[in-house]
């Protein structure tokens, strides 16, 4: 699953946590949660709270799919 922040220009504790539980939903099926395109702001806020080792965070909608391929 990629989610897209491009249009987040804020994240609050509340949003935080919904992406960690999120995350932790599609981890159990089986399946990958990328962060794309994070604004600067909303950036340090996730590499801040450590998100950033939870899920993978990408700037390029390729190398975001790139996550997905087999390997």
């Amino acid at each position: 699953m990629v989610v897209d922040l491009g249009a987040v220009g804020f994240l609050a504790s509340i949003g935080i946590r919904a992406l960690i539980v999120n995350a932790k939903t599609v981890q159990r099926r089986g399946g990958t949660m990328v962060l794309l395109n994070p604004q600067p702001n909303v950036a340090t806020v996730l590499i801040t709270s450590g998100i950033d080792r939870v899920m993978p965070i990408h700037t390029d909608l390729d190398a975001a799919l790139a996550e997905f391929a087999p390997g």
